[in-house]
């Protein structure tokens, strides 16, 4: 994270808990045919791109 700072990057950090037993995992898991790294992967970065668009927002 710290060398994220160095470059100039915004650091926004998640909590990933409670991402696969989720009913949104299973779903994603099946529509997607992805594995389980992939699919954990995934609604965190629908979180990610949600806290972005309210953050950006004035």
């Amino acid at each position: 994270m710290w060398k994220a700072l160095l470059y100039g990057l915004q650091v926004i950090t998640i909590n990933p808990r409670g991402i696969t037993h989720s009913e949104e995992y299973n779903k994603i898991m099946k529509k997607h045919r992805l594995d389980r790294y992939m699919t954990s992967a995934y609604p965190i970065a629908l979180r990610f791109r949600r806290r972005l668009k309210n953050l950006k927002r004035p």
